[in-house]
């Protein structure tokens, strides 16, 4: 029986640890976000280093475990945030597009497959967003539906659109700008 434990310190530095089971007691494996976050009545978090460390272990989750990670994160002017799995889809058709892709799967291919990235890229990628999220700064993209919403910071964007059903916000998608404009 292994049982890997990390310091919060070596967390915060290197996103490779993010992405490392973690083995319980029983033997079990099972994840920062299980063992921290995954309640039935989340708190909001207290600081923007919380509501961060918050989301990243939410993604790693999404990331390992295949599974979503609901109230994953929260924004005072939108509400929480969930971090869904989804299905990457078909294989691609003619224009290139996936029919039933959606969700952070969809999203690591998309990269892999647009934009040339390996795995390991991808999933660095993703484990920016919540540093996005988290000191983003909301824009107003004209044409778009009101249910739509963009977060830029640093030179990334992350789309979230809003989930009618659970009055929540879904990541659906992001993108690196060039030269850090969206």
């Amino acid at each position: 029986m292994v049982l890997l434990v990390f310091a919060k310190g070596t967390l915060r530095g290197n996103p490779d640890l993010w992405l490392r089971q973690v083995v319980d007691r029983r033997g079990h494996v099972t994840s920062r976000w299980k063992r921290l976050y995954d309640k039935p009545s989340p708190r909001v978090p207290s600081s923007t280093a919380a509501n961060i460390q918050r989301g990243k272990a939410a993604m790693a989750h999404v990331i390992l475990h295949q599974a979503t990670a609901r109230y994953a994160m929260h924004r005072t002017d939108l509400g929480w945030i969930d971090f869904v799995w989804g299905s990457a889809g078909k294989p691609p058709g003619l224009s290139g597009k996936r029919k039933g892709a959606r969700g952070i799967a969809h999203l690591l291919e998309a990269r892999q497959r647009k934009d040339g990235l390996t795995l390991g890229q991808a999933k660095d990628l993703a484990m920016k967003l919540p540093d996005v999220i988290a000191m983003g700064k909301r824009e107003r993209v004209p044409g778009e539906h009101a249910a739509n919403v963009r977060i830029a910071f640093a030179g990334y964007v992350a789309v979230l659109v809003a989930n009618p059903r659970t009055g929540h916000w879904l990541l659906t998608g992001w993108r690196k700008s060039p030269d850090g404009h969206p």
